[in-house]
């Protein structure tokens, strides 16, 4: 039987059924022959050494059926307490991330970046304030909703699931961590951007809609930066 052991692989659990099969096509053939030779003794002898073998070989795929089963529980209750984790962390209107969620994932993306020497990218987003300003926009209380949720909706449709996006302190700014992605890796998210700018209006309460425009960082580890500390400074320059 094959089961998802949580990480996406499947994996086989030990099946008893060939075992059985083999030690009773076994136990008859030998019988069979004790018989011929008309020992009787012979074939309970036979047959006590092969159900003793049967019950051994059950014995053993049991015990690694419970580890099996045992791990497999382990792990998805793992998974369950890190999804419940993340949704604490996440902003229930626009599901970003609070920042410092983003600070934690990036000392763990630095970690594991470290350990199998890989690069990753962050992006710091901000929305233009003055180009709204410019067109009579302003952000209002009553277009806050809108405007983040705007925000929200245009850079996780440019990102991947593996990616994070949170709310960075700030007017309408985001931080972006692309793992395993280098300087290239986040022009591209950067260029797919922008392409969504360019067809999406914003749209406030009053259902004005306007362009928008976003002030744009990119860094990358580790050519930017070595540590987490390092990686946030650059952004800030």
């Amino acid at each position: 039987m094959n089961t998802d052991d949580g990480s996406g692989e499947t994996s086989s659990r030990p099946s008893r059924l060939p075992f059985i099969i083999s030690f009773a096509l076994i136990a008859i053939g030998l019988s069979v022959g004790s018989v011929v030779l008309a020992d009787f003794s012979a074939v309970l002898g036979v047959l006590a050494g092969v159900v003793a073998v049967i019950i051994a070989v059950l014995a053993w795929g049991g015990e690694n059926y419970l580890k099996r089963e045992t791990e497999l529980r382990r792990r998805d209750a793992i998974a369950a307490a890190s999804e419940i984790e993340k949704l604490a962390w996440q902003d229930k209107s626009t599901g970003l991330f609070s920042f410092s969620w983003f600070e934690q994932a990036l000392e763990r993306e630095v970690s594991r970046s470290v350990r199998y020497d890989h690069a990753f990218t962050v992006l710091w987003l901000a929305l233009d304030l003055q180009h709204l300003h410019n067109q009579s926009i302003h952000a209002a209380n009553t277009n806050q909703a809108y405007i983040w949720r705007f925000v929200s909706d245009l850079t996780s449709a440019s990102v991947r699931n593996t990616d994070t996006v949170a709310r960075r302190p700030g007017d309408y700014s985001v931080a972006v961590l692309l793992p395993q992605s280098n300087a290239e890796g986040g022009n591209i998210v950067l260029n797919r951007l922008n392409e969504r700018l360019e067809r999406e209006k914003l749209e406030l309460a009053d259902g004005t809609r306007a362009d928008a425009r976003f002030h744009q960082r990119l860094v990358s580890f580790p050519a930017d930066g070595s540590s987490a500390e390092a990686i946030l400074r650059a952004l800030q320059q």
